[in-house]
């Protein structure tokens, strides 16, 4: 067996130290390169403020003279203290204080056992004739100390003295009891955190402290010195508190990993299950194992659907629908696991579906020009138009940014706190899009009034550009992950004053601000730089804390009374029932295709107005959940009898000349046959004509008579007495007709002038 020890000295140390059966050289070995990163399948790091890491250790000490073993639980040799993450020798197990090397602990890692491995633990002595302290390894009975035992007889020690002298032993590699280097750590005081470094593979030994450059010990052996076995912590006298531990496999030339091959056989998947229902724009924490441990832990991830991503470790989905989830090892594709997605929207957020119905849900508002202001309402489909529950502008992309903004305002959404989540697809030259709120006038601009969350299509930045009665100002851009002539997922979140901008990553906001008032309208909105279409669009309430305000949509709508057919000057109150009952807005919209036949108003009441069809819609405000029934309205042909008249203007005394029109009133109101037939009983004295009309020609008495034209027997009159035109009345008081004829006269005029202006309202 060749045995050979290099000491690496570089910054012009020179120890040298032989023995019969070693020899020193210098090497130019580098501590600090030689530090071995962190891999999840192949580090084991132990929370030393775990409950159960004791679990993870056996514990055994020699002590005295007589080298008495007491093996077992590592709790019986150490202290652990999970509150502040130590393990401590019981110190109350030493058995000579006097002596440096005497008694020994062992605290074994038995989570796996190594061949190749790089170990770092941290370690300080408590108290100041502390003794010797480091690292065991090649352990293969873990009830037996490392060194001296014949169950271990490749077991070995790399450790310092309590001077910081390099200190190893090994009779696998030399039969010297102690290998003492001569050589001292930079600046050891065993008293602070120490970090110690052991790194064992084929053909080497590496010890080393802290970050400690240039001192490494290197020993060269051969490759069957050692064979697998647990390795730990073993130090000597008083007391040693241990204050990390990790251990990572190796290969034999030094890397991490493992020379054993292993093949794939398992796809672990968590974070989500087969069947799960996933939310949109929500990110789900989901990891992915190759099974066993050791086996090539490279693995591909693919979707029946591109629009699921998974980085990172976050998985989250850009659509609405199912999705086949596939993750393979690439080693070996036949090894996977596949799950099945169902995507849906946000829960407790409201959708907006993009139908012709729906669209109802919105206030659109056109801005002309590029200055921002002087806005009207318009009709939604002159600037878009809606095909597979996806909205479109209508046109093609100008790219003139900043001019003619089409803004779609969420109908009754005014709140502080919320979170807007939508998909959009941008084509064009240029452009600007995304989401305007805290508008006070919704006739502006978000950058004039309240606040732009936009995307600079072009540019590809996320935007947040504020008024100046935000506070935000800017505008304030960052590059982002948007992709243009592709479907991208956004959300904007506003709470308690603070905006967050998501692009496609629903984990991390791409952009945040501040802003000092966010009260005010929200829309969507896009300007004439580019085409963009919008789909997938919810809008959630928050509450102060950030949660999602559940909002309870409308999920039907029935008319419980839907009437087939009714009679001119029927009316109709419906019934209505909205589902569920706890739904947040109740709202219901009333119309009727053909309101000449049957009009509606707000409170559901129908009015029958002439013969004809018409369809009668209910819709609700929130989710426009709809019934409907045709009406067919008929002639009104049920005979209603006169059951009395009565003439409400009744003179008794008239001079010749005068007129008098007369106002009748016939019960009941909807009496089929309101007609009547006027007469006097002395035509020489007064005339009446088919109208009403009253003329007193002479002096004399006259009885008016007015009769049904259905049925003669019901009638009214009144008598009057005609005196010349010069004559007074007996009283001494002027006639009276001529006061009530002028009454009349203005109130006939009043009901004409009435009925004209309802005429020309309805024509109009």
């Amino acid at each position: 067996m060749k045995r050979k020890i290099l000491v690496t000295i570089l910054s012009g140390m020179l120890a040298i130290c032989m023995s019969v059966s070693a020899v020193m050289m210098v090497s130019a070995v580098s501590g600090t390169s030689l530090v071995v990163g962190d891999d999840p399948m192949f580090t084991s790091t132990v929370d030393l403020t775990s409950e159960d890491a004791a679990a993870q250790f056996k514990g055994v000490f020699v002590g005295g003279s007589d080298r008495t073993v007491t093996a077992g639980d590592a709790t019986q040799v150490w202290d652990f203290d999970a509150a502040n993450g130590t393990v401590t020798s019981k110190a109350s197990l030493v058995q000579d204080v006097n002596s440096v090397w005497s008694d020994w602990f062992y605290l074994y890692y038995t989570g796996a056992e190594y061949k190749n491995f790089y170990m770092e633990v941290t370690l300080q002595h408590v108290g100041l004739d502390a003794g010797w302290s480091g690292l065991a390894y090649g352990v293969e009975d873990s009830s037996k100390p490392a060194k001296g035992a014949a169950e271990n007889p490749k077991g070995g020690l790399s450790f310092v003295q309590g001077d910081g002298k390099y200190t190893w032993h090994n009779l696998a590699i030399n039969p010297s009891e102690w290998n003492d280097t001569g050589v001292i750590a930079t600046n050891f005081n065993g008293l602070t955190d120490t970090v110690h470094h052991l790194k064992v593979y084929e053909g080497h030994m590496q010890y080393w402290l802290n970050d400690e450059d240039p001192i490494v010990i290197d020993v060269t052996m051969d490759a069957a010195a050692l064979t697998s076995g647990n390795v730990g912590v073993a130090v000597t006298n008083k007391t040693v508190a241990v204050k990390s531990f990790k251990v990572t496999s190796l290969k034999s030339d030094g890397t991490v990993g493992s020379d054993d091959y292993i093949a794939p056989e398992q796809i672990q998947v968590t974070g989500i299950e087969n069947g799960q229902t996933a939310e949109l724009g929500k990110a789900l924490d989901v990891s992915v194992s190759v099974l066993p441990q050791g086996a090539s832990a490279e693995y591909t991830f693919t979707s029946s659907n591109p629009a699921a991503v998974y980085s990172g470790g976050k998985l989250y989905f850009k659509e609405t629908g199912n999705y086949m989830l596939t993750f393979a090892s690439r080693e070996n594709a036949e090894v996977k696991t596949v799950i099945v997605v169902t995507v849906e929207g946000p829960q407790g957020y409201i959708a907006y579906p993009f139908t012709e119905n729906t669209m109802a849900q919105f206030d659109p508002v056109f801005i002309a020009g590029g200055s921002g202001t002087g806005g009207i309402k318009v009709g939604w489909e002159e600037y878009f138009e809606i095909a597979d529950g996806v909205l479109t502008t209508k046109g093609e992309g100008s790219g003139n940014v900043g001019n003619n903004y089409k803004a779609l305002y969420f109908a009754n959404r005014k709140t502080d706190n919320f979170e807007i989540v939508f998909s959009a697809k941008a084509s064009g030259n240029n452009g600007w899009f995304g989401v305007q709120f805290a508008m006070a006038d919704t006739t502006k601009a978000g950058n004039q009034d309240g606040v732009f969350a936009m995307m600079q299509h072009a540019a590809k930045r996320a935007t947040f550009w504020g008024g100046p009665v935000t506070g935000v100002g800017g505008p304030h851009e960052i590059d982002s992950s948007y992709a243009p002539d592709a479907w991208n997922l956004f959300k904007i979140r506003v709470l308690n004053g603070v905006m967050e901008f998501y692009v496609n990553d629903m984990a991390t906001p791409v952009l945040t601000k501040s802003a000092q008032s966010v009260s005010g309208e929200i829309a969507l909105f896009v300007d004439d730089g580019c085409k963009v279409s919008f789909k997938d669009v919810y809008f959630g309430y928050l509450t102060d804390d950030g949660e999602v305000d559940a909002f309870v949509s409308v999920e039907a709508v029935t008319i419980e009374n839907k009437i087939e057919t009714a009679k001119v000057g029927d009316k109709i109150t419906l019934d209505v029932t909205v589902a569920p009952e706890t739904a947040s807005d109740p709202t219901l919209l009333f119309a009727s295709d053909n309101p000449i036949v049957a009009s509606v108003n707000d409170k559901g009441e129908i009015t029958c107005l002439m013969a004809g069809t018409t369809t009668i819609t209910v819709t609700s405000k929130d989710n426009a959940k709809s019934d409907s029934f045709v009406l067919t309205v008929e002639e009104n042909d049920e005979v209603v009898a006169v059951s009395s008249i009565e003439i409400t203007n009744k003179v008794t005394e008239a001079k010749a000349g005068d007129e008098l029109t007369l106002q009748v009133t016939v019960n009941p109101a909807d009496a089929s046959n309101k007609g009547l037939k006027y007469e006097t009983s002395d035509s020489s004295v007064a005339t009446v004509s088919n109208a009403g009309k009253v003329v007193f020609v002479k002096a004399g008495e006259v009885t008016i008579t007015v009769k049904s034209e259905a049925d003669g027997t019901v009638s009214d009159s009144f008598t009057v007495t005609v005196s010349e035109a010069g004559e007074a009345a007996e009283d001494g008081c002027s006639s009276s007709v001529a006061g009530i004829a002028s009454i009349a006269v203005s109130f006939s005029l009043g009901v004409g002038a009435i009925l004209a202006m309802k005429k020309r309202k309805e024509t109009k």
